[in-house]
C-alpha cells in the first residue's frame, strides 16, 4: 500500500497523459495559477451534472456520493489541503477526516489493481482537462491585465 502513495498521481489513476497540467500548480512564465477547491468542484459538477450544493450537503443518492468521492481524491491531489480543510471545504457533507481519507482510498483501490474500473478512470481524466480548461482561463485573464 505504501507504493501506491508515493507513485505520481497519474500513474496511480492510471490516467493517459495529462498534457502540462502539473500535481499541484499550473506555472508560466514566473506566474503561478492555483488550482482550486471551487475549480474541482465546479469541474466535478460540470461533468457529473450534479449541482453543487448537493455535493456539500451531508448524505444524497449514490451519484451525489460518487461525485462527492471524485472531489475528495482530486483535492488531495491538485491542492495541498489537510483532511480536516478537505472536511470544511466540502461544508461538513463528510463527518470526519477519517471519511474524508475513506473517499481517497475508496477511489485509490477502484482505479489501481489487476482490474481497474475504467469508467472512474474516465470520469478522472475528463474532469482533469474541464479543471485544466478552467486553469488556463484563469491564466489567460491574469496575463491580460
Amino acid at each position: 500500500m505504501n507504493e501506491i502513495l508515493t507513485c505520481s498521481p497519474y500513474i496511480i489513476a492510471g490516467l493517459k497523459d495529462m498534457g502540462d497540467l502539473p500535481e499541484k500548480k499550473k506555472r508560466n512564465e514566473g506566474k503561478i495559477v492555483p488550482i482550486t477547491p471551487e475549480d474541482i468542484l465546479s469541474a466535478t459538477s460540470k461533468y457529473l451534472n450534479i449541482p453543487i450544493e448537493k455535493i456539500l450537503l451531508k448524505g444524497g443518492k449514490r451519484s451525489v456520493i460518487y461525485a462527492r468521492k471524485i472531489c475528495v481524491y482530486l483535492l488531495r491531489i491538485y491542492t495541498d489541503n489537510s483532511l480536516n480543510k478537505i472536511k470544511e471545504i466540502l461544508n461538513h457533507a463528510l463527518t470526519d477526516h477519517t471519511s474524508v481519507l475513506h473517499c481517497e482510498v475508496f477511489i485509490r483501490t477502484q482505479i489501481s489493481g489487476k482490474r481497474p474500473n475504467k469508467d472512474i478512470i474516465h470520469d478522472l481524466e475528463a474532469i482533469v482537462q474541464i479543471v485544466k480548461s478552467i486553469e488556463t482561463i484563469k491564466f489567460n485573464s491574469i496575463n491580460n491585465n
